[in-house]
């Protein structure tokens, strides 16, 4: 009999980390995605007019470019606030929040 093994589970396990994931962290992904979409445009936008100026891509490149800049910078930016979020330092139970004063 063939042995199965759990790695076929692993995309189901990823799935719901990622969706309570979201679930807690949902401000903290759209505030990444605008800032993002803020440093995409206003970089793509300098990086393609001077790449116009200089006659290396024409006005249909830049168009369909900056569309492709504007999205990577939103994803990015809500991948990167998601990923670099700050970490709980101690658990609940040990933190000085949580501690009964001493006797």
């Amino acid at each position: 009999m063939k042995e199965r093994s759990g790695l076929w589970l692993w995309p189901l396990m990823a799935s719901a980390r990622l969706r309570a994931g979201v679930r807690e962290h949902w401000k903290r992904i759209l505030v990444g995605a605008f800032v993002g979409w803020l440093f995409a445009v206003i970089g793509g936008a300098i990086a393609l007019v001077s790449l116009e100026l200089h006659h290396v891509i024409s006005q249909p490149t830049s168009d369909g470019l900056g569309i492709i800049i504007v999205l990577y910078g939103v994803g990015i930016g809500a991948l990167n606030a998601y990923t670099f979020r700050p970490r709980a330092t101690a658990p609940a139970e040990v933190s000085t929040a949580t501690r009964l004063p001493r006797q």
